[in-house]
């Protein structure tokens, strides 16, 4: 049911990825539905309950969900009855096949602490954030909420969006707020794959297609990862969360891989919308397409100028929304973003860094929490 209803979730976005031609492999397409689903529905949903003037829960929800489905399906429809683009990548089947196993095998060693482990801070805040868009389009706090109020931010408020569609669905459950990392290990799998399968800029050869075993390891890597996140992703072992930070750093790193893919395929657009929800994924989004672009000017020879300048206005355009949205927001009557992970407040815990204490070393060097430094 859990596994099914991700597929029900992203079918929108992978419809309109058919539409858009982006269907030359399985991780690809799988990659480039996430991102639009996340949008589709996101927005969908908002619009939908704006009217209404109700919460979506239950029915009402799914109700919008396969009004999104059947709309993005026959717009996929249409174009392939238009060009000889595929509907859909060659052997889709066996790979969700595939997917579905291995999600299973995880959500089932997992199991007590996806469904029976009580929430901590970090996993009761994931949960009451997603609650917020039961009645609002942002999820952030209103004045006098108190502490709880700083986050998220701007650049932390991504997560609550897929969040959102488990709670509607399932209820307001510790599960509900965890599943999200199901999803995103979908997609961090679809992301290595596609990296491992980039065929190397001017290259003649054939694109290189992961065997069924490869793509098994790295199913394996990723169980070993979701432990170690489940138990010890954080400062301390009783402040770990699948929801979050598990779920919320998990889809970090499929978003910014696809935004290195739609860089190393010179496809813009794609790029474009990586890169926006990497931003909105975690603070470190913005520092790691800065990082990005800096390694396009330094390592392509010839400078892919097209690239370059699209990665420069897309860093520019993040640090003008992350400056302008929330004054906008307030202009507008909209409930203000939190400040944890404003510029200010990161800077303070950067000042707060000291290199002469060399006892931080044994942090790395020796395990700590339930599982060991990886």
């Amino acid at each position: 049911v859990v596994i099914s209803s991700m597929l029900v979730f992203i079918a929108p976005g992978l419809f309109l990825a058919s539409a858009l031609g982006a269907t030359r492999s399985w991780s690809w397409w799988l990659l480039c539905g996430v991102a639009l689903g996340i949008v589709v529905l996101s927005a969908a949903t908002a619009t939908v309950q704006r009217i209404a003037g109700t919460p979506l829960t239950g029915a009402s929800f799914l109700l919008v969900v396969f009004g999104c489905n059947a709309a993005a399906a026959a717009i996929a429809w249409f174009r392939a009855m238009r060009t000889d683009r595929p509907a859909i990548p060659r052997f889709a089947a066996r790979n969700a096949l595939e997917a579905a196993a291995a999600l299973s095998v995880i959500l089932v060693v997992m199991l007590p602490k996806f469904m029976w482990e009580n929430f901590n801070g970090d996993g009761a805040d994931a949960l009451e954030v997603a609650r917020l868009l039961f009645h609002q389009a942002m999820p952030f706090w209103p004045a006098g909420a108190g502490t709880v109020g700083n986050f998220p931010g701007i650049t932390s408020m991504l997560f609550a969006y897929p969040a959102s569609w488990f709670v509607r669905a399932f209820g307001a459950l510790e599960f509900s707020a965890r599943a999200p990392l199901l999803l995103a290990l979908l997609a961090t799998h679809a992301a290595i794959v596609a990296l491992a399968e980039v065929r190397d800029r001017g290259a003649d050869t054939a694109r290189r297609t992961l065997g069924a075993g490869e793509r098994l390891l790295i199913w394996t890597a990723l169980l070993v990862y979701t432990i170690v996140v489940a138990y010890s992703a954080t400062y301390s072992a009783y402040s770990a969360d699948i929801a979050m930070p598990g779920a919320q750093d998990t889809m970090l790193v499929a978003l910014f891989a696809a935004t290195i893919i739609a860089v190393a395929s010179d496809e813009v657009g794609w790029m474009m919308l990586f890169g926006l929800l990497s931003y909105f994924a975690l603070p470190n989004g913005l520092l790691l397409l800065g990082m990005l672009w800096m390694a396009v000017l330094l390592v392509y020879r010839p400078v892919p100028r097209r690239i370059v300048i699209t990665l420069g206005t897309l860093i520019i355009a993040c640090i003008v929304l992350g400056t302008l949205l929330p004054y906008l927001l307030r202009r507008v009557g909209s409930l203000a973003p939190g400040g944890e992970y404003g510029s200010d407040m990161l800077l303070n815990r950067v000042l707060m860094v000291q290199f002469s204490d060399w006892r931080r070393l044994l942090y790395v060097l020796i395990g700590c929490g339930i599982a060991a430094v990886a």
